[in-house]
């Protein structure tokens, strides 16, 4: 089970850069899942791991497509419970549920809500 890592800038580890590396040309290029001639601009978290996901999935194009790096669409601020388990979290708190209880010291779900709101608005 993995832990939570909203604030932790962690790299990504190597099985995901080779599986984002090895998959790219087929997942992101003209008539594939994802076109880059549809992607007017692409808002990127400034954690590593998603900056390098950015970098790699379009590295095989001779222009990446616009981007911008910005906190609006980073993970959820996890406060307390970042890098803690759910199952760990669950022995003290035993009907946690991020989605309605949010994280204590972090985002509650009225804050992500905002937040994709605030995304919404700009790309709109």
């Amino acid at each position: 089970m993995s832990k939570p890592t909203g604030r932790t800038d962690i790299p990504l580890t190597e099985n995901g850069r080779e599986v984002i590396t090895s998959h790219a040309a087929a997942v992101a290029c003209e008539g594939k899942l994802i076109d880059p001639r549809n992607l007017a601009h692409v808002f990127v978290s400034p954690r590593k791991r998603a900056h390098d996901t950015f970098h790699l999935l379009f590295n095989h194009l001779s222009t990446p497509p616009p981007h911008t790096i910005t906190e609006d669409v980073r993970e959820w601020d996890y406060g307390d419970y970042e890098g803690i388990k759910t199952s760990e979290i669950h022995e003290t708190r035993s009907n946690w549920e991020i989605f309605h209880d949010g994280c204590p010291g972090g985002e509650s779900p009225e804050d992500i809500s905002n937040r994709a709101d605030g995304v919404i608005t700009k790309v709109v």
